[in-house]
């Protein structure tokens, strides 16, 4: 497989409300591109809440899937289903919302001021939007790990082979981390789209020399697989999400998309 993977566009994340009033990092959408070249991914918010907050009070659900990863301290769900969780560092939790739901996420933290997680949400196709509503958990310890380069390449699984959390959309969601001068690679079904969202260092794209530094999100052009460089002399550490798109209209209303 080639690893030809040029980059479409590099964004921003931006500062928006969310929940009762926290300030969240929206890393997507990027707004130019709109959804399409990002189908079946919706939405990520970079979340740090300070100990105190507002936080997310319950809310409702319809039409999509819930990631939720914790980089720092821990993270709980509960919902009007009897679905309850929670995760510390590291873990991960699936949400599928379906015909709807009402749920409610709090965050803390036990020896950090600051609870730091993702939130990621990947669209249903219109055929699975009926589905029963459920709710999967994993702890830190439960996602695989895999290595390259020579060990200069760290990569945590958190959907995809190997891991045990379940999703419905054909996809990766991966953590990596690459030491200086090492070269992280993936191949990727041609048909996939997606991004990397970089959380430190900086990362180059040596199909074309694109870079994303920290807070930046480089959505992906067509291709096959993928190579992303550390060229700095401190760890680069990213996000990579790619799945097969749904192709189908998006009817996105506030915390419901049908």
């Amino acid at each position: 497989m080639p690893f030809d993977r040029k980059i479409l566009a590099v964004g921003q994340k931006r500062d928006v409300l969310e929940g009762a009033g926290e300030v969240v990092g929206r890393v997507l959408p990027q707004a130019r591109l709109g959804l399409e070249p990002l189908d079946p991914f919706l939405m990520l918010d970079h979340v740090k809440m300070k100990p105190g907050g507002p936080g997310f009070p319950e809310h409702p659900h319809r039409g999509f899937e819930i990631l939720t990863y914790v980089r720092q301290g821990w993270g709980s769900h509960k919902d009007n289903l009897g679905n309850e969780g929670r995760i510390g560092q590291g873990g991960l939790m699936r949400l599928t919302a379906g015909k709807g739901l009402w749920h409610g996420e709090q965050g803390g933290t036990e020896k950090s001021a600051v609870m730091e997680g993702l939130q990621f949400w990947v669209n249903l196709k219109k055929s699975q939007k009926g589905v029963q509503p459920s709710f999967q958990y994993e702890q830190d310890a439960g996602l695989p790990r895999q290595e390259q380069d020579q060990g200069r390449v760290l990569v945590k699984v958190l959907v995809g082979p190997g891991s045990p959390i379940q999703i419905m959309t054909p996809m990766v969601y991966l953590e990596v981390r690459v030491r200086p001068g090492g070269t992280f690679a993936l191949e990727l079904p041609s048909s996939h789209q997606g991004f990397v969202y970089v959380l430190e260092g900086q990362a180059r794209f040596p199909e074309d020399g694109a870079l994303a530094a920290e807070g930046q999100v480089a959505v992906l052009g067509s291709g096959s697989g993928i190579t992303v460089e550390n060229p700095a002399d401190t760890d680069l550490l990213f996000l990579l999400a790619a799945g097969e798109p749904h192709r189908e209209p998006v009817l996105w209303n506030g915390p419901f998309v049908d």
